[in-house]
């Protein structure tokens, strides 16, 4: 759950090179610090699609979820006042994360607003993964 006042918000990945992560750089598209972020963005660039948009000063609800076995990559956004999430999605998109982060990642938020002012409130957040249990059958040595 956050609030966001003027230009953006992102929720980012990002993968730990040799257990460290890039020391105190931005992440750029050229970093060898590999990273993945869906970005909350409520300023309209010229460029930018013709939608709705993020709501300013107000609470917004959103669920960022990843599928392993579809690589589907999914972001569901609401402000109702009690959201229940059922799956759905805003907007997704078909991304392999194995072929671009590191076993290893650290996970956040990162805002920026070029010349204006604004003020996000993470009001709440929680990172949930799971690991699959596969099934590996040992066979003991034979005994003697």
């Amino acid at each position: 759950m956050f609030q966001l006042m003027l230009q953006g918000l992102i929720w980012w990945c990002l993968g730990l090179i040799g257990g460290q992560s890039s020391p105190g750089q931005s992440c750029n598209v050229t970093s060898t610090y590999p990273f993945v972020a869906v970005e909350f963005d409520s300023f309209h660039n010229r460029w930018d699609p013709v939608t709705e948009g993020l709501k300013n000063r107000s609470t917004a609800n959103a669920w960022i979820t990843y599928d392993s076995s579809t690589r589907n990559l999914s972001v569901y956004l609401s402000y109702d006042a009690n959201p229940v999430f059922n799956g759905d999605s805003n907007i997704s998109y078909v991304i392999d994360l194995r072929s671009i982060l590191p076993e290893r990642v650290r996970v956040g938020f990162a805002s920026a607003t070029g010349a204006n002012y604004e003020l996000h409130n993470i009001l709440s957040w929680d990172f949930n993964s799971t690991l699959e249990d596969v099934d590996i059958s040992v066979t003991p040595p034979p005994t003697k």
